[in-house]
Order: structure tokens, then sequence, then C-alpha cells
């Protein structure tokens, strides 16, 4: 896949550096970020003439046309200038969620201006309490014949103090987080009612605390439909995330790099500081978070630009990631500089402060990985889905890595998972099923590409394998239980609860892993069986007739044999029956699915193997 920028993202690129390179070093940016206003007017005005305000909006509205990738292209620019212009707040959080909402003569009215330089803008949506629900808004809106009075307050509005329009999120209607009922205002700067407090940030930029007292808005000042505003904003917050995000990147990168010329330079002990390999180590580590960041970035960024519907949790992958590692890099490198490294003359410093701040706005590091949680509670066939992808996906990786052997392992870590998640029921389009059958789809996977690539012997020896480790932790575990939790004061609390945990499990699995280990060894030895019937009827071709045939008939088997010695007196007959159709179906999907996978597999042993035929 080519990630390489197109010509237009080049020359948007290109000319981002060389206005930096040429005129906005540090000292020219420190100067900006110390004036009344917190940036360079005349610098917006370039910004506008250059065309890179118009970028994230359609050509129908005055815009470039462009999308995610080449905001992400001027935010990584940004990112490594150290730019204090408001662009996130003016562009991509106020723009970005009127070119959703706002009408064509809003547009004309307010956007246009805003895209040509003219008009400072602000999205008013945070409060006090919110944190990062963006549906917690006190904030009312009642009706006042044709127009609506507003009052609350607003927290933490970037470029508050320098907007001339405010678009300011309030309540009509519902409980104080309901997702119905949110409208969006555009509210001028100079209106009755309104007291806006502006303060510098630590990271340079400008933000305000905002009060609005019965301000009053006419009809006008609606942006999109009453009540439904909270899409619009949603969408514009996710593409202010990604901006943030591809920001952060940029200072991560020019961190390192900044930190790989000072290791050169600074002498100690009469050589360079960087010829340490303490510090070349840490160094590396620095590279290889940036590089990482980076790929996740352009991962995330494709999603959004695809409008692909895992694009949101992608956003929540890379807001940790730089939230994590951006704080490891950053300290990396403040260390390695020494003192220079905090002081207000160094730009090391200031990065510093920048990525630190952006772990905190929009969602810090602790948040996104609750909201990928709550994304998959939400979805559980999606989470059941990605399970299966990576399950069979590390399949193929561990073989390609380590041949036969890598199969056997997954083999025995399929089993192992297996039997200890057995117990645990869940539903997954509305089927009440165990999650052994989830982490068990590698198994009959794994088989089969021993079967196809490497003959019989191979695959009943695998089988074997997996059954006798399986036995073997069954054992260690049992014995495991028998030692005693610690007696200390300081860890006994503790202790006991590992063991009240390994207990409840242990209680479970005997029967869970009888049951398991006995249809494992049947239904395997004729799925072997099966597989090489079928394939002495059609020789090399129809792999996937006998992929599919041995699996379906095998897992038939595996089915009845679990639902039976497991389910059946833990549960009722009907119930037990229930439970093992349930999983019966799920098998057949997943056998379907793996039909991909397998002919992966055999492609990549005849590439590697191209003298050596197929075994029967």
């Amino acid at each position: 896949m080519d990630f390489s920028f197109n010509e237009i993202q080049s020359m948007l690129d290109d000319s981002v550096e060389k206005f930096i390179a040429n005129d906005y070093d540090f000292e020219t940016r420190q100067k900006y970020a110390a004036s009344k206003r917190g940036y360079s007017p005349e610098v917006w005005q370039t910004f506008a003439e250059l065309g890179w305000t118009s970028v994230p909006f359609s050509e129908d509205d005055g815009g470039f046309g462009g999308g995610p990738t080449d905001l992400m292209v001027l935010m990584l620019r940004f990112g490594k200038g150290l730019v204090v212009e408001p662009y996130l707040a003016n562009i991509v959080l106020a723009g970005g969620v009127l070119r959703r909402a706002a009408s064509a003569e809003q547009k004309e009215r307010w956007l246009q201006p805003i895209i040509a330089g003219e008009l400072q803008s602000a999205l008013a949506y945070t409060e006090p309490q919110s944190r990062y629900d963006i549906a917690d808004i006190r904030t009312t809106a009642t009706a006042d014949g044709d127009g609506w009075v507003l009052s609350g307050e607003k927290g933490v509005v970037f470029n508050g103090g320098n907007a001339e329009l405010l678009i300011v999120a309030a309540r009509i209607s519902g409980a104080q987080d309901d997702e119905d009922g949110i409208t969006l205002f555009a509210v001028p700067a100079d209106s009755d009612g309104l007291d806006v407090r502006s303060y510098a940030t630590v990271d340079g930029q400008q933000a305000a605390e905002i009060s609005l007292d019965n301000v009053a808005v006419d009809g006008a000042g609606v942006i999109g439909e009453p009540g439904k505003g909270l899409a619009a904003l949603d969408a514009a917050i996710d593409d202010a995330t990604l901006a943030v995000c591809a920001e952060a990147v940029g200072i991560m990168q020019i961190m390192t790099d900044k930190t790989v010329e000072y290791s050169k330079n600074r002498m100690q002990f009469g050589v360079p500081i960087g010829s340490f390999q303490a510090l070349q180590h840490r160094m590396v580590d620095m590279f290889t978070d940036c590089e990482q960041s980076y790929s996740l970035l352009l991962w995330a960024t494709m999603l959004a630009a695809q409008d692909d519907a895992d694009a949101k949790h992608a956003m929540h992958s890379i807001k940790y990631q730089v939230g994590t590692v951006g704080r490891k890099v950053g300290q990396e490198a403040v260390q390695i500089h020494g003192g220079m490294g905090v002081s207000w003359e160094v730009d090391i410093a200031h990065y510093f402060k920048r990525l630190t701040t952006i772990d905190q706005i929009l969602g810090n590091a602790d948040w996104h990985p609750q909201a990928l949680i709550d994304f998959f509670a939400a979805k559980q066939e999606v989470l059941w889905l990605t399970t299966l992808m990576l399950d069979l996906g590390g399949t193929v990786v561990l073989y390609r890595l380590f041949g036969k052997a890598g199969l056997q392992v997954a083999i025995a870590t399929a089993i192992i998972l297996a039997n200890l998640q057995g117990p645990k029921l869940t539903i997954i389009f509305g089927l009440e099923t165990s999650l052994g059958v989830i982490f068990y789809s590698s198994i009959f996977f794994a088989t089969d590409v021993l079967s196809e690539n490497y003959g019989k012997h191979e695959a009943a020896r695998a089988v074997w394998m997996g059954f006798t480790v399986s036995v073997i932790v069954l054992v260690m575990m049992s014995l495991g239980l028998m030692y005693l939790p610690s007696t200390n004061p300081k860890t006994a609390a503790f202790s006991q609860d590992i063991q009240d945990a390994f207990s409840t499990i242990l209680d479970f699995s005997p029967r869970f892993v009888f049951g398991s280990l006995l249809a494992y060894l049947i239904s395997q030895r004729f799925d072997v069986w099966a597989f090489h019937k079928i394939k002495a009827w059609t020789g090399e071709r129809w792999l996937w007739l006998r992929n599919n045939g041995s699996t379906m008939a095998s897992q038939a088997l595996d089915t009845t044999i679990y639902s039976l010695v497991v389910w059946w007196g833990t549960v009722d007959l009907r119930t037990a029956l229930a439970l093992g159709g349930a999983k019966y179906l799920f098998k057949l999907v997943i056998a379907a699915i793996d039909t991909i996978f397998i002919y992966w597999a055999r492609s990549s042993f005849l590439k590697h193997h191209p003298e050596k035929p197929l075994t029967a």
C-alpha cells in the first residue's frame, strides 16, 4: 500500500515547511505568543492568502476541497513549527460545525469570512462539570418569540477572547446529559449579557471562560435543526482530535530530531553524549515510538477519509497513543537535554508543554481507552469479528514466522484459552454462546493448514500436542491452587483475592476441561481423517471443499460431545441444546470465514517452498 502524499499534498507540505523555516522561527513564535492576541493577525492573513484556511472546506463553500489527509499534512507541520495561530479553534472546530450544519445563507455570512481570514470564531461547548462528555450541557436556551435566550457557563473556549463569533452549544430540552435537545447557536461576541474572561494557557495558546446571562439570539442564529446539534458537534470534535494527534506526532518527531542533534554536539568526558550506548538506546526508543504513532495516525486518517465505521475507535486509539507515548518522548527529550530542557529560552521545553496540553484536551489517555471499551461493549458483534480476525490472522502470522511450529503453538494457545473461557456465556447477534467458541476458532483452521501443507501425520501429531499441553496446564494450575496464600499483613488481602479468583475458575474447570478435551480429541482426529478422505477424492483441487467439509462435520461432532458432557446437568437439556445449536452456528460462520485465511496460508507455503510438492 502506498502511504506517500499525492502531488497536491506534497506541495502543501512543502509550502508550510518553507514558511516555518523562513518566517516562523522559535524567537518569532515566542514574540507572537507573548502579544496581546497571542498570535499574529498578519500571519493569519498569510495563512488565508496561501489557502491553508480553506483546506478542510468543500469547493461549494469556497474551500480547497481537502479531506482528513490534507488536514493531517498541515497539522504535522504546525506541530513541528509550534504554531500558535488559532487554526484548530477557528477552522477545525468552529468552521467544522458551520460546514456541517449551517445553511447556505449562514455559510455566506460566517463561514466564507472565516475562510478568507476576515472573521475570528470559537466553539463554546465544554462546561465546568462536563469534562470530556460533550452531551453534558447545562447551558439553556429558552424560546422567546422568534428568538432564543441563552444562559450558562462555558469553560476552556479556545480562541474565545479573540473570537468575534461564538458557536455556543445549549440545551433546549431533555436532561443534562441527554444526547437529544442540544442546539447550536451563532452568538456575536459583543452581545449584551455575554462576559468573556480571556487568558493564556501554559502552552502559549489562548482560551477563555464565558458566561451567558440572558443573551438574546435571533432565529437566524440557530445553526442546523433545533435539538439535533450533537451530531455536527461530535463530528467536528472528532476532526479536531485527529488534528491535534497529527500536531502531536509532528512535535514528537521534531523533539526526537532535535534530541539526536543535541546529543551529537553536547560534549561530556571529551566525547559527544550521543556516543553513550545507554542514551543511544533511549533515542532509538523515541524514534520507534514516533514511527508507531505516525503509522497509527495514518491508519486513523485513512479510515476517517473513507468515512469507515471503525474510524471513531481508530481515533480513540491514536489519541491514547500520543497521550502515553508523547509523554515518554517528551520526558526523554527533556532529560537528555539536561537542565536546558526545562529552560524558557530552549524550544524543547515549549514543545513538551504543548505535547502535555494535547494529552489533556479532547479526551486524555485515561478517557479514550474507556471510550474504546464502551464502543465494544455496545457493539459485541464488532468485538467478535475483531477477535476472530485477530485469532485467524495471528495464526497465519505465527505460521509465516515459525512454520509448522507456529501452527502447533497456535493450537496449544487456543485450546488453553478456550478451556479457561469456556464457562463464560455471552450474547452475540442475539444468540447466547460460550466464549470458548470464540477462542477456539483457530484450532480447526491450524489443523487443516497442517494437513494441507505437511500431511496427515503432522496434523495428528499437533492434535496430540494440544491435548497434552492442556492436561499439563490443568495439572499445574491445580497444584498452584494447593499453595496457601501469603499471610503477610501487607499482602494478605491481595493474595487471598487472587486465591479466591483462581479457586472460582478451577471450580468450573474440571468438568469443562474434561468435556472440552474429550470433544477436542475425538473431533480433531475426525477432522484430520475427513480432510484427507476428501482430499483423496479431489486431489489438489477444491481446497475450500475439504477445509469446510471436514471442519463443519467435525465441529458438529465436537459441539454434540461438548454440550452433552458440559452443559447437560449444569443446565436443563433444552438450554444445553440451545447453547449447542448457537455454538455450532458460530462455528459454521467461522469455517466459512477462515477459507480466506487457509488460501493465504497455502499461498505463503508455496511461495517459500516452490520446489516442495504438497503431501497427501
